[in-house]
């Protein structure tokens, strides 16, 4: 059993760590969350856990594993989104003229969301996207190893999907649809 002290000692010693480790993953909302909950499940479980050396460990596995429900949440509600719209060509040419997007106003999106990314991920979106090189080259261009890449283009195509508000209009997801993956 944990004691009340024990579970502020907890606090006071791992929050940060915690907090740390779930934002180098999530945005700082959802880590905030994630990482009160978190301590949250400590409290709940303070009968059947004991204080030990590895109660950081213990902490750091609950907030792993919390992390990956909130990335099932977030895929779940994104592919539930998704879904709701007909991406086909006939569907793109209808939201274009329904909404009266011109060729103009998709590259100025498209110009505002490409500015927010820095050297480093635009010189990635470059080599994946406009010169489609494989995963080989860009490790090799970069000299990155595989895992480096793969993590820093799902980084790139999270940054762009908030950029492009890719859940909230019809244009967002035709913006990402059409250059962005």
């Amino acid at each position: 059993m944990i004691s009340r002290e024990e579970i502020e000692l907890c606090y006071r010693n791992y929050y940060n760590d915690v907090f740390r480790f779930c934002l180098s993953r999530l945005n700082e909302v959802d880590a905030k969350d994630v990482t009160q909950d978190t301590f949250l499940l400590l409290q709940e479980r303070k009968n059947s856990l004991k204080y030990s050396s590895n109660i950081k460990f213990w902490l750091m596995d609950v907030a792993g594993k919390k992390i990956h429900e909130q990335y099932r949440t977030q895929a779940k509600n994104y592919y539930e989104e998704l879904s709701e719209y007909d991406l086909t060509v006939e569907s793109i040419e209808a939201l274009l003229t329904e909404n009266q997007v011109t060729d103009e106003e998709i590259e100025k999106k498209k110009q505002i969301i490409l500015s927010k990314l820095n050297e480093e991920e635009f010189a990635l979106y470059i080599k994946a996207v406009n010169e489609h090189k494989s995963y080989k080259q860009i490790c090799e261009e970069l000299n990155l190893s595989r895992d480096a890449v793969s993590s820093r283009l799902k980084r790139l195509k999270k940054k762009l999907k908030v950029a492009a508000k890719l859940a909230t209009t019809p244009v967002g997801l035709l913006i990402l649809r059409l250059f962005f993956w």
